[in-house]
């Protein structure tokens, strides 16, 4: 019996030996395994950071581009040629307003402009719309010495500032350009300081779902990074790789580095426009944060089993019964913390449970894999309509993502919602959502192809059947995109726009297709909102003409808002609206540039008629609500109803107090100037306006013609020096201006009723007063009753 007990310990020993060793391999494979996906993952999302950072790049180039063309138009301007021209600029003070004038309509009209000022190269001194004309001691002395170098036509400067904030204190970008633009010899320089805050708005507008941060490295060794991330607590001029990349030459890698105590994945991308780096940081744990639970969940169970195979042995030995015990009570409380099955269990059947566990989470992993596939395929298609992807990495993703393939034939078709302004965004979704669904089902039932959600827009990718004509094709487009607008329009009660792109032969043309399709849709704006509009009706060549603006039209609309004739402007900017659509050739941005040069030139009237109110006369910006704004139509009701009644009241109502004020000045020097001679041309010339039109105002503003009102002043002052003064009537003709004493009596008489002796005896003798005396009033002549306050 004590034999057969020996045995059966020894049979129990090897089993658990052969338990222990079985272990190793499954952790083995189970640390390899996470390694593998680990590595796999972050190279995938190395990949796509590297996109995103080249979409910034670009986006950011494109402002960067766009603002340079902008300025130039502010340039051509013969007004800053002459004022420039000047020896002392305060000689001419509207040249010196006009360019003040233009600085303000760069810092406004120009998007993320902090300021704009103007540097006189002759004078060394610096014109800036806050500041005014100031000697240029506080200009920056690398910008002065570029400046004094005239190595370029235009160049961008960027500095790190005095700013002692985190992080190493804040940048600076500025773009310099030589002033006029055409000569050998510059007479001063347009600088515009950028706010770097658009720059990091993009990258946060295009990666919002992971706790990561874009950081710019300049060709000049400076450091661009967003105040609102914190991912980098240090100076940045202190971590090594952001050195190590910009001496490194590449134009574009990634890697994982240990930063701040935590590995980081560091992707970059440079820029061929001006060789900015564009680096992305991101946190390893914010993207593996299943594969770490499960690599923890492995790590637990194998130590657990571990841990179960030595007890079970050492409780084969009562010699160490006791010290056994002590540990498996140790052992059970950590165990606890796991989850358990159901009922007692030994522990092989503990070890049984945690496999079946750990294969339970690898299902549920791969079944939100397979369940995220839709939105991974969206993700890649949004990435293929707006990028170029090499044609072998196009043909193996299409197929792993089940896209269509049946045929080289594809045509985009773009569809955007109408008038969704004032909707939650929550109903913006929903409506989006429905129209993608109502897409799906039409699209399925007639043709190959998928559906995505690209924004507040959705995207059909058509791939037609092999066996169809170029005819076919473009009739099979067009009744998909009619069916679509019509059953939205019904089941929706909603309208909306499709744009149709053209039919292109290959997976890497339906970036160009889409390109199109987006093209299409912006002729809204001339052909209005709710319809089907192919790209070929509207760009038929291609061929972009010449394009001239209505500038008649503007002037007439600017006299007739300086005359307050609101049904006038009305009228002429219908037919403002009518000349673009009748030009040949006009484009999307032609319109979108008419309207942003007619608000310009509203806003200019605006500005110098009343230079500290008007810009506080609206509380938006009108340049942004024009490119808010998807037609024409809405652009000129906006203007007639919100615009030019506005400014023309407002206009209208500062001009009638300016009159107002400039009569009470001529009464002034009336009332102080009575024995001068006076005359009316005189008087328009004090009150700034012509004769004829000065006569007008002075009749309107006091109800009597110029020489009645001087007629009425001077008899008023004729009694008082005949009551005050010893004066003979002569003098005080003479005095009055008077050449005939005769026609000052006759005049006296006909205003007072009496003759300039009479009144007098009458004042001295204390009898009543013909007339009206010494009571602040003045009689109207050729009026006995009527009196003028």
């Amino acid at each position: 019996m004590k034999r057969f007990s020996v045995k059966r310990n020894i049979r129990l020993k090897l089993i658990l030996a052969a338990c222990l060793l079985s272990i190793v391999p499954v952790l083995i494979i189970s640390i390899g395994t996470y390694t593998i996906a680990s590595t796999s993952l972050q190279q995938e999302v190395g990949r796509a950071k590297r996109e995103t950072l080249k979409q910034v790049q670009q986006r950011i180039d494109d402002k960067l581009i766009a603002l340079n063309k902008t300025i130039l138009q502010h340039l051509f301007n013969p007004s800053l040629d002459e004022f420039l021209k000047l020896d002392d600029p305060y000689v001419n003070i509207k040249l010196y307003q006009e360019a003040i004038a233009n600085l303000n309509s760069i810092e406004v009209l120009v998007d993320n402009v902090d300021s704009a000022e103007l540097y006189f190269v002759r004078e060394d001194k610096i014109l800036s719309v806050t500041n005014g004309l100031n000697p240029a001691n506080s200009m920056d002395p690398e910008l002065k010495a570029r400046l004094r170098s005239r190595s370029a036509p235009y160049f961008w400067i960027d500095r790190k500032t005095d700013s002692r904030m985190t992080r190493g204190g804040s940048q600076e970008v500025t773009y310099v350009r030589e002033v006029p633009v055409r000569g050998d010899s510059p007479r001063g320089y347009i600088i515009v300081k950028l706010n770097d805050r658009a720059f990091f708005q993009v990258y946060s507008e295009m990666d919002r779902e992971v706790n990561s941060e874009m950081l710019v490295l300049t060709a000049s060794g400076n450091i661009f990074s967003d105040w609102n991330k914190s991912l980098l607590q240090d100076d940045l001029a202190s971590y090594s790789f952001l050195s190590d990349i910009h001496r490194s030459g590449l134009k574009e890698s990634g890697y994982t580095e240990k930063v701040d105590g935590q590995d980081m994945l560091i992707n970059y991308w440079q820029s061929p426009h001006n060789g900015w780096i564009y680096v992305s940081i991101v946190p390893v744990k914010e993207l593996t944060p299943m594969f770490v639970r499960i690599k923890e969940l492995t790590l637990i169970l194998c130590l657990t089993l571990i841990v179960g195979c030595l007890t079970a042995a050492l409780l084969l030995s009562k010699h160490f019964y006791r010290l056994i015990k002590s540990i498996l009570d140790l052992i059970r409380g950590r165990v606890n913390r796991l989850p358990l099955s159901n009922g007692k269990q030994d522990e092989f059947g503990l070890i049984r449970h945690y496999v079946e566990t750990l294969h339970t989470v690898n299902d549920s992993l791969n079944d939100q894999i397979e369940d995220s596939k839709p939105l991974l395929a969206a993700g890649f298609m949004q990435h293929v309509l707006t990028e170029a992807v090499p044609v072998h990495e196009l043909t193996e993703k299409f197929d792993y993502y089940d896209l269509p393939r049946i045929s080289p034939f594809y045509t985009v078709m773009c569809i955007e919602l109408d008038d969704v302004r004032g909707q939650t965004e929550r109903d913006i979704n929903l409506f989006v959502y429905a129209v993608k669904n109502i897409s799906e089902e039409i699209l399925g039932g007639v043709a190959s192809g998928t559906v995505i959600k690209m924004r507040a827009d959705v995207v059909l990718l058509i791939n037609h059947k092999p066996s169809g004509t170029a005819a076919s094709r473009k009739t099979e487009v067009f009744q998909l995109a009619e069916e679509i607008h019509t059953m939205v329009e019904c089941v929706l009660n909603i309208t909306a726009t499709v744009g149709v792109g053209r039919c292109h032969e290959g997976l890497s043309s339906i970036r160009h297709s889409f390109k199109e399709a987006m093209d299409a849709l912006q002729y809204r704006l001339i052909l209005g909102s709710g319809k089907v509009i192919y790209v070929e009706q509207v760009e038929p060549n291609r061929q972009q003409q010449a394009f001239s603006y209505p500038s008649e039209l503007e002037q007439q609309m600017m006299l007739q808002v300086k005359l307050g004739n609101e049904q006038q402007l009305a009228v002429l900017l219908d037919e403002f609206g009518q000349d673009l659509q009748q030009r040949g050739g006009i484009s999307t941005e032609h319109v979108r540039m008419a309207f942003m040069q007619l608000v310009s030139r509203l806003l200019r009237e605006l500005y110098e008629l009343d230079p500290d109110g008007g810009p506080l006369l609206f509380t938006y910006s009108l340049y942004e609500r024009v490119n808010e704004l998807r037609t024409m139509s809405q652009m000129i009701a906006w203007l007639k109803e919100g615009v030019f009644p506005i400014i023309s009241r407002h206009i209208m109502l500062r001009r009638k107090d300016s009159n107002h004020k400039s009569i009470a000045t001529v009464q002034q020097y009336i009332e102080q100037h009575y024995d001068d001679d006076l005359s009316q041309p005189m008087m328009a010339e004090l009150a700034g306006m012509p004769p004829s039109h000065f006569s007008h105002i002075f009749k309107e503003e006091l109800g009597l013609t110029f020489s009645d009102y001087l007629i009425a002043c001077r008899m008023e002052k004729a009694k008082e020096l005949l009551i005050s003064t010893d004066m003979k009537v002569a003098e005080i003709a003479e005095k009055l201006r008077y050449n005939n004493s005769q026609n000052f009596i006759r005049v006296f008489k006909r205003i007072h009723g009496a003759t300039p002796g009479d009144f007098r005896a009458s004042w001295a003798g204390q009898s009543p007063v013909i007339g009206h005396r010494g009571n602040g009033h003045m009689t109207i002549p050729g009026k006995g009753s009527g009196m003028i306050e």
